[in-house]
């Protein structure tokens, strides 16, 4: 994988690698599958694994299979590894927000 180039066409990423040396590249994720996956887990928190699963399926882009990212490879390394997920959303949700931080004064 060559991060400076994927991150040339898609801006900052965020990458995971398995154990076994899988590596794994998403971009910030867009407004509207954010939307559809805030909008999933706010109704409905059994949906919270299936929602993440479909924002971490938009927001791929490598391994690479044409247009998109290889989901076989990511749905692979899920049933593998299913704390995969874990390490993976809070780096789409810093993506999301853009370095954006808040504070109570």
């Amino acid at each position: 994988m060559n991060v400076e180039e994927l991150k040339e066409k898609h801006g900052k990423l965020a990458v995971i690698e398995t154990e076994d040396g899988q590596e794994f590249a998403f971009k910030k994720p867009a407004r509207r599958d954010y939307e559809r996956f805030q909008s999933a887990v706010s109704a409905d928190r059994a949906r919270i694994p299936t929602a993440c699963r479909e924002l971490a399926r938009a927001t791929l882009v490598w391994p690479a299979q044409g247009d998109r990212g290889d989901v076989v490879a990511l749905e692979a390394a899920l049933e593998d590894a299913p704390g995969l997920m874990d390490e993976l959303m809070p780096l789409l949700h810093e993506l999301a927000k853009k370095g954006a931080a808040g504070k109570v004064v």
